[in-house]
């Protein structure tokens, strides 16, 4: 594939900075397609120029609320093939590495936006690991229960790959986890601020989480806050 085939795939940046919520999966499955490709060693076309160009197109979709949303969705749910294994839980430990490009974009960002597009962006990061995590437990069916697990692993994975790039990121998980769990005097308090609590607090209530999907939350955010 030359340059010019590349670029043919991809939305240009207006239409990723601008476009509405439900154009930005569909962008974003093109995004993901390109992401994975340009991972790919043998592919003809990893140059800097190349690379700079992907990010700066991430970074144009990542910079507003639907973007990031219909990026996510398409990133976080597409069907990934994996050789040669048929168990699921192998599926899990065999998930492909997030994208290099997509960690040093999203670091990017994280460091150079201003203060409400980070907490934007890092919010709907971890709701992308606490909606799927919530909903393993809230299907009857088990292959959406089974689809929801994975997605919460990738999600999981990426924001866990991105961790040190905002201390916004941590004081997130510590005020999900806090509002997550029932305080006794055994419980040791966090040190997230109230305001974060009261906003995930009401997360929890919003989406009808109960204490089987907040347990569940607890046991992953203590993973990502102890590894």
């Amino acid at each position: 594939m030359d340059d010019s085939d590349f670029d043919d795939l991809l939305p240009d940046m207006d239409e990723l900075s601008t476009a509405p919520f439900m154009k930005q999966v569909q962008y974003g499955s093109e995004m993901t397609n390109a992401l994975r490709f340009f991972s790919n060693p043998t592919a003809s076309f990893r140059s800097t120029t190349e690379r700079n160009h992907m990010k700066n197109l991430l970074s144009a979709q990542l910079s507003h609320s639907d973007g990031i949303r219909g990026f996510m969705v398409a990133y976080l749910t597409v069907e990934r093939q994996i050789q040669n294994v048929d168990n699921e839980e192998e599926k899990e430990e065999e998930e492909e590495d997030d994208s290099e490009i997509l960690i040093e974009t999203v670091c990017e960002l994280l460091q150079k936006v201003n203060a409400d597009e980070v907490e934007e962006l890092v919010s709907l990061m971890c709701m992308n690991v606490v909606m799927p995590t919530a909903m393993v437990s809230m299907h009857t069916d088990p292959d959406l229960s089974t689809a929801s697990k994975l997605t919460s692993i990738r999600g999981t994975k990426l924001l866990k790959s991105t961790m040190k790039c905002s201390s916004l990121i941590e004081d997130n998980l510590n005020a999900l986890l806090e509002a997550a769990t029932i305080t006794t005097e055994e419980t040791s308090l966090s040190l997230s601020s109230s305001s974060l609590v009261d906003y995930w607090n009401e997360f929890y209530d919003k989406w009808g989480y109960e204490d089987r999907q907040k347990e569940d939350i607890a046991t992953t955010m203590k993973e990502l806050l102890t590894n």
